[in-house]
């Protein structure tokens, strides 16, 4: 999957990828250009090899910096690309948790503009190096390359295995980070409760054995990096040291070499061997940088795979969903007719909010179809979180609305005098109190003009009359609206009720008929007018 979302990125990009290509490709070949320089320079004077290699690192600094601005405008290419597609995805049909995909796919993207402007121009260069180095070494001496690699292995056992501790250690440390995340979260979530027991300094320790365990890791792999690096290069060393011997001291047939032939095999092999052990923790960033596209490319398709098959009406079929061990909805179907009004009623934490979720495509049921636009619905659940701006901005949110228009749906719904009608909108949203935040929220979802009008207790803190006010507004428009309410006047006059008695119960039907057959229903709405009463 994450292939496929390259190959896009390669399709639109290509002309930047061939430029970037072909600036690696030069320093690769400038570097290869070096042994067979210094081989042909060995008999010269000191003069025209000063003056060679003046020239040469003139022309090899100028591909490097060629190099670093190609992939660095790579990168900036590829952030911008991916961050693009990934946005568009959660705005256009965000999950259960956008804020979460948010940082997944921006931690994502951070990961692979690094690797792209620091990694994966290493790793071609290394490739070609290798290859090309190989290929001066067997082009010089084809004996002694071929002495050269039945030794080799046995020289790299030990690098090989030690490679294999590291790598064990890097898993562990990634996942004792992932946890010691998952602990930070959770205690941070109930830090209150924490704070209140007087558990702070329990929590405190808990997270400080984790660091611990952490620190310990860190230096495991600190260790095994720096054997690793004085291993390769000894290696290294001792390999050119016995290639001189062996070339020069050795007298085997066809294997004895001029002294320049020496120095073009030794740096040779020299290059060769610094591609070959860097190329491990430059395959380990480039498996990153894939697993990172491929995590986007899920979000991605996961969201338009959502979008698909979708008819405007509300359509749930045969829904079910648990939280925890408590079951919400069992085998629960649903099918909503275009302008109808539906109150969905019953007992505090039964559920009520849950399936405005689901309808909404906020919570994702465990198993069920559900089968309608979710950009077609307007909302509002509780408090909504502020967009940094003004009370225009928020209160529009995108709308083409003009200052009339708004001023009639707040006179329309009777919120002129209820702290609403007077403000600058201007102003910054966050200076609001709660309850004007609340009513300009109401306004916001109906200035959307959506199809389906989805409330959680819209008005459960106004008063009474402006209650049957907002009632009466609601009824006289033509929207789909689907409430959770305890508003006795939309109950009795909804098209339809949605009972949750709890257990994953559900029983549906208009007011009157609910009342008629249903004894649990009865019970509960005589409970809920006694509380009403009470309320005024």
């Amino acid at each position: 999957m994450g292939w496929l979302m390259i190959k896009a990125f390669v399709r639109v990009y290509w002309l930047d990828l061939l430029v970037a290509i072909f600036a690696v490709m030069s320093v690769s070949f400038m570097t290869l250009l070096l042994p067979v320089i210094l081989g042909g320079l060995v008999q010269g004077g000191i003069q025209l090899i000063w003056e060679t290699l003046g020239l040469y690192v003139i022309i090899f600094a100028l591909a490097s910096a060629f190099r670093v601005g190609a992939f660095a405008h790579l990168s900036n290419q590829m952030n911008d690309y991916f961050l693009k597609n990934g946005l568009s995805a959660i705005f256009t049909n965000p999950g259960s948790s956008p804020q979460a995909d948010y940082r997944q796919l921006k931690s994502d993207v951070d990961k692979i503009t690094s690797v792209c402007e620091q990694s994966i121009s290493q790793f071609i260069r290394n490739i070609i190096l290798t290859a090309g180095g190989l290929g001066l070494m067997v082009k010089t001496s084809w004996a002694l390359s071929g002495l050269i690699l039945l030794l080799l292995p046995i020289c790299l056992l030990p690098v090989y295995l030690l490679m294999r501790r590291y790598r064990a250690t890097l898993h562990q440390l990634s996942q004792k980070e992932q946890n010691m995340e998952s602990i930070r979260i959770s205690y941070v979530a109930y830090v209150e409760q924490i704070w209140h027991y007087q558990h702070e300094f329990w929590a405190l320790n808990r997270i400080s054995d984790q660091m611990q365990t952490m620190h310990a890791l860190r230096r495991h792999k600190l260790v095994y990096r720096i054997i690793l690096s004085f291993l390769a290069m000894s290696l290294v060393l001792l390999a050119l040291i016995g290639i001189a011997y062996l070339a020069l001291v050795i007298n085997v047939q066809h294997l004895t070499m001029q002294t320049g032939d020496v120095l073009r095999f030794s740096v040779s092999a020299f290059l060769v061997a610094i591609a070959i052990s860097g190329m491990s923790e430059l395959q380990h960033q480039v498996m990153v940088m894939r697993m990172a596209v491929g995590r986007i490319s899920a979000l991605i398709q996961y969201k338009k795979i959502r979008s698909k098959n979708h008819s405007q009406l509300i359509d749930l079929r045969h829904v079910n969903f648990k939280y925890q061990d408590k079951i919400i909805l069992q085998d629960f179907t649903l099918q909503v007719a275009d302008g109808e009004k539906i109150a969905i009623v019953g007992s505090s934490g039964v559920g009520k909010s849950t399936l405005l979720k689901i309808i909404l495509g906020q919570i994702s049921p465990d198993s069920g179809e559900i089968g309608h636009q979710f950009e077609s619905c307007a909302f509002l659940m509780g408090e909504l979180p502020c967009l940094m701006g003004s009370i225009w901005d928020n209160l529009t949110l995108g709308a083409a609305l003009s200052e009339a228009e708004v001023h009639a749906g707040i006179d329309a719904l009777g919120l002129e005098d209820s702290g609403i009608g007077h403000l600058d909108f201007a102003q910054p949203m966050p200076e609001l109190s709660a309850g004007q935040k609340q009513r300009l929220d109401l306004l916001r979802a109906i200035f959307q003009k959506k199809s389906i009008l989805v409330l959680d207790e819209a008005t459960s803190h106004l008063d009474f009359n402006l209650q049957l006010k907002i009632n009466d507004y609601f009824y006289s428009l033509k929207q789909t609206i689907i409430i959770s309410s305890h508003q006795l006047d939309f109950i009795q006059r909804a098209d339809r009720v949605i009972f949750l008695s709890g257990a994953g119960k559900v029983e549906i039907g208009p007011h009157a008929h609910l009342l008629r057959h249903s004894h649990t229903y009865r019970l509960f709405m005589k409970e809920m007018n006694g509380d009403e009463e009470n309320a005024h």
